[in-house]
């Protein structure tokens, strides 16, 4: 007996198979993704991005179940608004409840990587996210855009098996508050990004400012001391001292990238240097590095300088 997807392809079969009828049968085959089985459509789509596979379940009824119910076609998915800008194509999160449903059955286990504006940095998100996502191991929390933050004092689960973690820091919010609810979920990192509001265009200037330290680097480095890679970019209240914070506890640091902190002058290096063996690479773009003699000091200990 026919199946659905036949009947809707109109196949007459009282046509008498002759060798023009199988030609442009087998013609028509080949030319409508109709014909393909499941398992076909299920690896091409496993190519494209969450936003692309949102508008193929509007095609026909089939891509809608397929894209549904295949969890392996949503192990990443972005939700910043700034990733429209680029090639990977933002989900926008018009209903936070059927947002969290969707996490908790068409993602569920197999989601590795999500990427999270402040509006859903919340706490029946990171919930979900701990109890139904086991495998998430990329997690972004953008605070960039925030004015104030959402209650967390009920926030008792937090994804613990992350290997890498990115936080966007604001410019008005101190993050301690959330922090110290996280703090011991995240043992497992072993690449942290913080990323600052210092402007590129805002380098050139060198008159001091206040700053605000939003964020504790030294109780992160004390609850994440399997750090491998350590990225701070454009942080204006990073210095000397917090280098010397991170020389202090990260033995297995391979890599640490300072561009674009601009009070970053370099007096930390040699105890960096000394402490952190499995330093290779070192990245000082737009520091505050202004005396030669540390510089030769890395390139002595055979440290990477980009």
């Amino acid at each position: 007996m026919p199946n659905k997807y036949e009947q809707d392809l109109e196949i007459d079969e009282s046509n008498d198979l002759t060798m023009d009828n199988l030609q442009s049968r087998k013609s028509a085959e080949l030319t409508s993704l109709g014909y393909l089985p499941d398992s076909i459509l299920i690896l091409i789509f496993s190519y494209l991005t969450p936003l692309d596979l949102i508008r193929c379940t509007r095609v026909c009824h089939r891509w809608h179940l397929i894209v549904s119910h295949q969890q392996q076609l949503w192990r990443r998915l972005f939700l910043r608004p700034d990733c429209t800008n680029g090639h990977i194509g933002a989900v926008h999160v018009r209903h936070i409840d059927k947002f969290i449903y969707m996490l908790g059955t068409r993602c569920a286990s197999s989601l590795i990587y999500i990427d999270l504006p402040v509006e859903l940095v919340t706490v029946e998100v990171l919930r979900v996210l701990a109890s139904h996502c086991p495998n998430l191991e990329y997690l972004t929390l953008d605070f960039s855009s925030a004015m104030q933050l959402h209650d967390f004092s009920e926030l008792n689960e937090f994804p613990c098996n992350l290997k890498r973690l990115c936080i966007c820091l604001s410019e008005v919010i101190f993050l301690e508050g959330f922090m110290r609810r996280i703090y011991g979920y995240i043992s497992s990192l072993n690449t942290l990004h913080i990323i600052g509001t210092i402007e590129k265009s805002s380098i050139t200037s060198t008159e001091e400012t206040d700053t605000y330290e939003t964020i504790n680097i030294s109780k992160i480095k004390t609850h994440a001391p399997n750090l491998r890679v350590i990225n701070l970019y454009g942080i204006s209240f990073i210095d000397d001292n917090h280098v010397e914070l991170i020389a202090s506890g990260c033995m297995h640091l391979q890599c640490l990238a300072l561009n674009f902190c601009i009070r970053i002058r370099g007096t930390s290096f040699k105890n960096l240097m000394n402490r952190c063996t499995k330093l290779q690479c070192l990245l000082l773009q737009n520091t505050g590095i202004n005396n030669e003699h540390y510089l030769i000091d890395i390139e002595r200990m055979d440290t990477i300088l980009f």
